[in-house]
């Protein structure tokens, strides 16, 4: 009950690792390793105090929560919106350049 109360007197744009691990229920080592792996970027999801105490950014983590948002404008007159191939379709197609493909082996003459 004490985390909820430090929240709500907590101002709204940032808080201390400590104070939003407990209400976003993630763990201090892995916000930490986030940040020490170069997930969140200094300025986007988190910043640091005077003291260099980490405080994360509600509204990057959020963003970051969604990932990036898909447009719903259509696209430019004259522009074309092309779908690229699947990695599904790429894999079916079959190679004869190679000396020892896979399936039935070569024929000896």
């Amino acid at each position: 009950m004490e985390t909820v109360e430090k929240l709500e007197q907590w101002p709204t744009a940032t808080m201390p690792i400590k104070v939003f691990s407990a209400h976003y229920m993630r763990k201090e080592t892995t916000i930490r390793s986030w940040i020490s792996r170069g997930v969140w970027t200094e300025g986007d999801q988190f910043s640091r105090d005077s003291l260099g105490h980490v405080h994360i950014i509600l509204s990057g983590y959020e963003q970051w929560t969604l990932g990036p948002q898909k447009s719903n404008t259509p696209p430019a007159p004259g522009r074309t919106v092309t779908a690229s191939k699947s990695s599904s379709s790429r894999r079916a197609t079959t190679r004869t350049d190679t000396k020892h493909s896979r399936g039935t082996p070569p024929l000896l003459t």
